[in-house]
């Protein structure tokens, strides 16, 4: 899997995360895209996975997203790899908090068709062409969860 290309999806309500990562597939078939439901899988996925761009909810059962974000990009203005955020939280402030933390983007789940995020992951990609490797100190070992999909 060194070349493949990989999209991380961090989502813990499963008929969303289906859809997203089911359009996702669809508009990306050369991309692995690996799904998580809890921010410490997403953050084990992220440490041991060559991962092109993460799609992220702010709001997990055991952290919050901005916990991952901080984790996953530790310098706000040189983002190794680009983090979208994708929240069903309606603040205009939130969103902005997330963007001033490292995120590429922060979009609203309800405001925002798979087609749109695909645009945007598109967009990601070409601003943030991160290769998929990150500094390993960067990131903090996390055990994986059983109940997540990888």
């Amino acid at each position: 899997m060194a070349d493949a290309k990989s999209i991380l999806l961090i989502e813990d309500h499963d008929v969303v995360r289906r859809y997203y990562a089911d359009h996702l597939r669809l508009v990306f078939p050369g991309y692995f895209i690996f799904e998580a439901t809890t921010g410490k899988t997403g953050l084990d996925l992220y440490e041991w996975q060559p991962i092109n761009c993460v799609i992220l909810d702010l709001s997990l059962p055991d952290m919050s997203g901005f916990q991952v974000l901080s984790q996953m990009v530790p310098h706000p203005s040189q983002p190794l790899v680009p983090v979208v955020i994708l929240t069903s939280i309606n603040s205009q402030s939130i969103l902005e908090v997330a963007k001033q933390k490292g995120a590429f983007i922060a979009l609203q789940k309800d405001l925002t068709p798979g087609d749109e995020l695909a645009r945007v992951i598109q967009k990601a990609l070409v601003a943030i062409p991160g290769n998929g490797t990150k500094v390993a100190a960067a990131h903090p070992t996390f055990a994986a969860s059983s109940e997540d999909s990888f």
